[in-house]
């Protein structure tokens, strides 16, 4: 789903990133309905160019996610099963025990 004020959210990073300092590893996530809004600054869209700044567009959380952590988004849905299916017996033999 689109957000509002995607410009000024992106160089707002950008600018905390750049106070920061670049290392081309920075970036953002946005909804991919938001690309046509983009009208980023000149520093902002040369730093994209230059690979020193990424704008990752993505049509699902799914996409985002594996951006973020760099793991597919199916063994991050499969280890967070296995912890709540954990969670779910010991709470049963928990329950069972009082």
């Amino acid at each position: 789903q689109a957000i509002g004020g995607v410009n000024e959210k992106i160089e707002g990073f950008f600018a905390l990133c750049k106070s920061r300092g670049l290392t081309g590893d920075q970036g953002i996530v946005i909804p991919k309905s938001n690309v046509a809004d983009l009208q980023l600054s000149p520093e902002v869209a040369q730093a994209i160019k230059d690979g020193m700044f990424h704008v990752y567009a993505v049509d699902h959380v799914s996409q985002g996610m594996e951006i973020l952590t760099g793991v597919p988004y199916q063994t991050i849905k499969d280890k967070a099963q296995k912890r709540l299916d954990e969670i779910g017996k010991a709470l049963t033999v928990a329950s069972k025990g009082k």
